[in-house]
């Protein structure tokens, strides 16, 4: 992450969410954070608070954006979905 610091900072300093960080942030692999099974890490919620801390250190808006994935997206998929 500290490699794309300085990148950020224009869209942090306009109030822009820069969009070409996504598939970056799909890279890492992350994706659920503590949820169990889909693809997810399985982390524990120490691992998860860590993470979203450090993406918050860089920017506010990206951490709101991948938190809002993992809670929103991957935490309903893990309570109310299934394999299909």
């Amino acid at each position: 992450m500290e490699s794309i610091k300085d990148e950020i900072l224009p869209f942090y300093e306009s109030q822009e969410f820069p969009p070409w960080l996504i598939p970056k942030i799909r890279d890492l692999g992350l994706s659920g954070l503590n949820v169990k099974g889909y693809g997810s890490p399985e982390l524990s919620f120490l691992e998860s608070g860590v993470i979203c801390y450090e993406f918050a250190r860089r920017d506010a808006s990206i951490m709101t954006f991948f938190l809002i994935h993992c809670a929103a997206g991957m935490a309903v998929i893990e309570a109310f979905g299934d394999e299909e």
